[in-house]
């Protein structure tokens, strides 16, 4: 039984050996196998970075060659632009020295042309000049006659013709006035009023806003009063309600105007008559506001334009 064991613990061993040895075997195939495949793909990274170069040298090749290429193509180009401008260049100035001969030629013959009229001209009979001059001074004589006749008829309109309204008079600085300052206005308001007057001073800011509104053709306003015992108070009325409209003296020329009542106001026409009023009186008797007074105004002006045209 012991030889039995013991030959088949060496058939073992020698097994194991023999396995042993193909297991080598098989290692040193596999190692030449990769080997031989990382010394393959060495030589295709080669064989590649050697074609890439070649491209590389190749594309640069090409690209020198298309940029020299297109250097001669764009000198010759202009080479050639820089030709046709010299033989355009010619061409026009031919032109122009042509043209320039042209009008010199044209200008010679206009002058010879005016020359020749002139001698014309001045070859003209006397007769013509002394018919010229009677026609001229017979056009002098008729229309001196017409000027004069002219400036008769405008001073005879410019003459001031009076109306029943007639003064003379003076204001506070001692300014001369009388009835001709009707003729600068459609209407004038003669407002008559007193310093001590208190609806007579609280109506003079609306008195002067007319002046304001209204142009001096069509409308004029002048104060009168009579009482210059309050000059004072008077000077501080008239600084406190900005009053520029002309203040006159009272004279007795005004003597059909007034009444027992102040404020008392007329309105007198261009020729120095007194207006009636929208309700057939004479004169408004109190004071009044900006707008009424302005309704009457308007009214007034109104006919004063019917009656002119």
């Amino acid at each position: 039984m012991k030889r039995k064991t013991i030959g088949l613990i060496s058939l073992l061993m020698a097994m194991a050996v023999a396995l042993n040895a193909c297991a080598d075997k098989k290692e040193t195939e596999t190692s030449k196998e990769t080997s031989q495949t990382t010394s393959a793909t060495t030589t295709t990274e080669e064989t590649t970075t050697s074609e890439t170069s070649e491209t590389t040298t190749e594309e640069t090749t090409t690209t020198e060659e298309t940029t020299t290429t297109e250097e001669t193509t764009t000198s010759e180009e202009t080479t050639t632009t820089e030709e046709t401008t010299k033989e355009t260049s010619k061409e026009t100035t031919k032109k122009e020295t042509t043209e320039t001969t042209k009008e010199t030629t044209v200008e010679t013959t206009v002058e010879t042309t005016t020359v020749e009229t002139t001698t014309e001209a001045t070859t003209t009979p006397e007769e013509t000049t002394t018919e010229e001059t009677t026609t001229e001074e017979t056009t002098t004589e008729e229309t001196t006659t017409e000027e004069t006749t002219t400036k008769e008829t405008t001073s005879e309109t410019t003459e001031w013709v009076r109306g029943e309204i007639q003064f003379s008079t003076t204001d506070r600085d001692g300014r001369l006035y009388s009835d001709q300052i009707f003729n600068q206005s459609k209407v004038t308001m003669i407002n008559f009023f007193e310093p001590w007057c208190g609806p007579c001073v609280n109506e003079m800011p609306d008195l002067q806003k007319l002046c304001d509104t209204y142009l001096k053709s069509d409308f004029q306003i002048l104060g009168v009063y009579s009482d210059t015992s309050m000059e004072e108070e008077l000077d501080d009325t008239l600084d406190a309600t900005g009053v520029r409209y002309p203040i006159l003296h009272y004279t007795s020329a005004f003597r059909s105007l007034i009444t027992e009542y102040v404020p008392t106001s007329v309105f007198i026409d261009s020729n120095g008559n007194v207006l009636t009023l929208p309700d057939g009186e004479k004169c408004v008797i109190g004071s009044r506001n900006f707008y009424a007074w302005q309704e009457i105004i308007d009214r007034l002006i109104f006919e004063a334009d019917l009656k002119n045209k």
